[in-house]
């Protein structure tokens, strides 16, 4: 709490938001070991469109150890979710309700991973040439998960704009299961503080602040209480149906388990693309990218995420 109360006091100054503005890509970090514990996805300054549904695939290969403790995660996860929201009668308040559906599997992704390193990142993962492709396997320091899908948990919310901000609260139940890691099994909450400002014609930026309250997860006991979130979102507007968003996230890891590169934060970069369609629609396509983007280099700006990620989503603003 004390992290939000800081950020929106540094936040001040910035006031005389345009109301004209368009929304940040709205996604989180797909890795397995994070997805499920709930986390904010930016929405941005305009209420919550009624009706929004997502599609993302992501592809994680990771091995991890630390003396006698070891982890290791090879899996894709697809995940769709479903998202309402509706104005609370007699106030200026927005509910909103999120249901995810998650599948974890063998996937179809590691070749063309493998390509995107090789061509467009110029190397190669060592780990991916010497591991079997289209493996479903995820292991932490206590137990293991395999292959299996499901109904996600189920988040409900409450959302208000106040001035130039926008404060959330979210609720997230255990409807998933936690032995197929599509849930925790324990209840998370929340708060959220967004922001955003047009600095010129074109560009606008918008940045959000969280903090999620981790519940008991008895198939995942090395949960942190605690996570703090945060954004930052670059959108450019070349004309009056397209927007091009470059955004950065960050969130501290789900997990305690004591070995360092899965503890550290975690970030990611995600490169989207926009299209206002008629009657009220949008449809957007992003990418996000973990420390693979810069070699490990940068991990201020990228460091732990899954190795790629690809999404896209259909919006009914009005």
């Amino acid at each position: 709490m004390r992290t939000l109360l800081a950020a929106g006091w540094l936040l001040l100054p910035l006031w005389g938001l345009a109301t004209d503005l368009p929304r940040p890509l709205t996604l989180r970090n797909h890795r397995p070991l994070s997805l499920p514990f709930y986390r904010f996805e930016p929405t941005g300054l305009p209420d919550r469109p009624p009706i929004s549904i997502s599609l993302t695939g992501a592809n994680e290969l990771r091995f991890a150890g630390d003396g006698i403790k070891f982890l290791q995660e090879d899996v894709e996860i697809w995940r769709m979710t479903l998202d309402f929201s509706a104005p609370l009668a007699g106030t200026r308040h927005r509910w909103f309700l999120q249901v995810p559906l998650v599948s974890y599997g063998g996937g179809f992704m590691d070749p063309m991973i493998d390509a995107w390193h090789d061509l467009l990142l110029g190397w190669s993962d060592p780990h991916r040439d010497g591991t079997p492709r289209h493996r479903a396997f995820v292991q932490t320091t206590r137990t293991s998960f395999g292959a299996g899908e499901g109904l996600g948990d189920v988040a409900l919310g409450l959302s208000r704009r106040t001035g130039d901000f926008r404060i959330g609260f979210a609720l997230k139940f255990p409807t998933g299961s936690p032995g197929l890691l599509t849930g925790s099994g324990g209840w998370d909450a929340g708060a959220s503080l967004e922001y955003a400002e047009r600095f010129h014609p074109r560009w606008s930026v918008h940045a959000m602040l969280g903090l999620v309250y981790q519940g008991s997860a008895w198939r995942l006991p090395e949960a942190r209480t605690w996570i703090d979130q945060q954004s930052l979102a670059f959108i450019y507007e070349p004309n009056a149906t397209e927007d091009w968003i470059l955004q950065w996230q960050s969130e501290a890891s789900s997990l305690r388990t004591g070995i360092a590169s899965s503890d550290a934060t975690h970030r990611i970069l995600s490169f989207g693309y926009r299209k206002r369609l008629p009657k009220g629609q949008t449809l957007e396509v992003y990418v996000s990218e973990d420390k693979d983007l810069f070699s490990g280099y940068l991990p201020e700006l990228a460091s732990v995420g899954p190795d790629f990620a690809v999404g896209l989503r259909w919006t009914l603003e009005r």
